[in-house]
């Protein structure tokens, strides 16, 4: 089995949200700036909680995160920050557990659908995860990003003609950061290696290179590509980049035993209820 990697790229102020320096509320979506509680101490919790993210201290991280959550569990923002942060971490089934009853409620915002999405993506849900990308798509929601999820979760079932189609369909995004274009670059290349089309996927690694933050993933991939002679077996794909190499335990509060993952032994699940949707100024 051929180990190579897909790259997904997600919204900078859901994932690593800039630093917040106002303790104004804001009532934006995550993606369009970082929001801020009401309750200072939240606040700067948060502002660490996204300093911790730039120098890559994802355990630290996830710590600051849990304790705003549970201090506001009703509260959509701090849901969606709390189970990205899980899902980086390599906690598949709390991110899912938080944002279950987020995303099933009738008005549930773009941003906690696509954050819902890539969960299912990552836990190898591939129908699940097209069908939550497709919903996005019929909103013209979050495009770039349910492109992304859309075209992985099509060549992870071996519909690799539809995922090129979806993969180029995203490159033509105006919105489209250099970020996603390096993303989409390298994951087209290796739709097209797993097609058996070499020289097609050696031309888009290639425009995957230039200015990306993604350089030795994809020059490993480009190495892979330029090497190969035998078909490649998709099972080998990992997704997306930022899981760690080795996954930190949920922190428990005081109290707790360390390494207890939650929500089993912390706070309750918080129920579905109506207004969940992020209000938008």
């Amino acid at each position: 089995m051929i180990k190579n990697t897909l790259i997904i790229t997600a919204s900078a102020c859901i994932l690593t949200a800039c630093a917040a320096t106002s303790t104004t509320p804001k009532t934006t979506s995550p993606t369009d700036e970082p929001y801020v509680p009401e309750n200072k101490v939240s606040a700067a919790m948060l502002e660490a909680a996204r300093d911790s993210e730039k120098t890559g201290d994802s355990a630290q991280a996830l710590m600051l995160y849990q304790k705003v959550y549970l201090k506001e569990p009703d509260n959509p923002h701090l849901a969606l920050l709390y189970a990205s942060s899980l899902r980086q971490t390599g906690h598949l089934n709390d991110a899912k557990t938080i944002l279950t009853p987020f995303a099933a409620a009738e008005d549930a915002d773009a941003n906690i659908i696509s954050e819902f999405a890539l969960i299912h993506l990552m836990q190898g849900d591939n129908e699940i995860a097209e069908g939550l990308a497709l919903s996005l798509l019929d909103k013209n929601d979050k495009r770039v990003k349910a492109l992304q999820v859309l075209g992985i979760s099509l060549s992870a079932q071996g519909r690799h003609e539809e995922a090129v189609e979806t993969f180029l369909q995203a490159l033509t995004l105006e919105e489209l950061s250099n970020k996603d274009k390096s993303a989409l670059w390298n994951n087209l290349a290796l739709v097209y290696l797993s097609k058996g089309q070499k020289d097609e996927a050696e031309t888009a690694i290639k425009k995957a290179l230039p200015g990306t933050l993604y350089y030795s993933e994809i020059l490993n991939n480009q190495k892979l590509i330029k090497n190969i002679h035998t078909n490649v077996d998709n099972t080998g794909y990992v997704i997306p980049d930022d899981l760690p190499e080795t996954t930190p335990p949920v922190p428990a509060l005081k109290g707790e035993r360390s390494g207890v993952p939650y929500p089993s032994q912390i706070v309750p699940v918080p129920h579905k209820r109506p207004g969940n949707r992020l209000p938008n100024e």
